[in-house]
């Protein structure tokens, strides 16, 4: 048995932020799965709720939820939303070369990856994408 001590975790989000993210996928996957079971008419999915009645008010439920958490987080951590939203709308030399060589994942686009940030180019451009997709679809 070895006596080296393990690395400390260093944690890429704050706690509030984590919270935020695990219910709001909980939600989604539960919205995920009472549509799916509505759209399809799939029985067993509402019998899981104990019925037609019980699923749709769980979808409901968990629809305020899944507007409701992220609005909340962004009035009490407008800070870190703020930095957020600057970090992926932001673009400099070293993401057009990162996007260019797609970071270096695509065998035949060769090039040294250059330095980032916290957010990849294609991360924040999905960050982007997404938010913009969501404020549009409402």
């Amino acid at each position: 048995m070895s006596n080296t001590k393990p690395k400390a975790m260093i944690l890429k989000h704050n706690r509030s932020t984590r919270i935020m993210h695990w219910v709001h996928l909980v939600s989604f996957v539960i919205l995920l799965v009472t549509g799916i079971g509505f759209y399809f008419h799939i029985d067993w999915i509402n019998a899981a709720f104990m019925g037609p009645a019980n699923a749709s008010l769980v979808h409901r439920v968990m629809a305020v939820v899944f507007t409701v958490i992220p609005l909340f987080y962004i009035l009490t951590n407008w800070g870190s939303f703020a930095r957020f939203i600057d970090t992926i709308s932001s673009i400099g030399k070293d993401d057009i070369k990162w996007l260019t060589i797609m970071g270096g994942y695509i065998p035949f686009l060769k090039g040294d990856v250059p330095p980032q940030d916290k957010y990849t180019p294609a991360r924040r451009s999905w960050a982007g994408l997404s938010s913009s997709a969501a404020s549009c679809s409402s």
